[in-house]
């Protein structure tokens, strides 16, 4: 895909922007949670839950570290697929995280960006898991999706979750992420990837034309 055809809108800021105000409404309002976070037998009768709760939050913690992650991985992969794809990616991450919480958490009433913010790692681990991420030292994306993924596998398989944390849907954005990469994976493949390829046209050109001007 030509950079040219790619359009930047900041989305990723625009939904840190958006989830820290619903924070304060939810603080003004409580009432906010109860209506539209994630509450399984609600959801037949109310489907847009598992849309609204994805911009609720517990917390002021909860939200800095879910907008610190939306922040660090959404802002580089916006910038590598356009806004456009990137809003899709983080939808249907979300979505997918939450089918999982209403499969495995059938009693709990859900909220939180995690579950479409997984799919934003899942999404840049298959474009770019060699790229180096800068937190307090520089490791490949890959490394950072492989450690953010096995605690919540780790929390699947042991059960124990003293924070109430909802490990499944994590893994579940995590998955919708990776599948929605390999979708665009040939769009937007690196530099170098179409260099070579470039390479090897070029060097299969040359080969037909040495075979139809000497091997006649």
């Amino acid at each position: 895909m030509a950079e040219g055809k790619k359009s930047f809108k900041n989305y990723a800021i625009i939904l840190i922007f958006i989830n820290t105000v619903i924070l304060i409404l939810e603080a003004l309002f409580p009432v906010i949670v109860e209506m539209f976070g994630l509450y399984p037998p609600n959801f037949i009768a109310e489907p847009w839950i598992i849309v609204t709760s994805m911009f609720l939050h517990s917390g002021f913690e909860h939200l800095l570290y879910n907008m610190f992650a939306l922040g660090l991985f959404g802002i580089v992969l916006e910038r590598i697929i356009g806004s456009e794809k990137f809003l899709i990616g983080y939808i249907l991450s979300g979505l997918f995280a939450g089918l999982a919480t209403i499969l495995m958490y059938p009693l709990s009433v859900s909220i939180g960006a995690s579950g479409a913010i997984y799919g934003i790692i899942g999404i840049l681990s298959v474009l770019r898991p060699r790229m180096m991420i800068y937190i307090a030292v520089p490791l490949p994306m890959l490394f950072y999706a492989v450690i953010y993924v096995f605690f919540d596998v780790v929390g699947i398989i042991t059960g124990v979750n003293p924070d109430n944390i909802a490990y499944g849907a994590h893994v579940a954005g995590f998955i919708g992420g990776v599948i929605f990469g390999f979708r665009i994976k040939d769009q937007f493949k690196e530099e170098k990837e179409i260099k070579a390829e470039i390479s090897r046209e070029f060097d299969d050109e040359e080969l037909d034309r040495w075979e139809e001007e000497y091997m006649k």
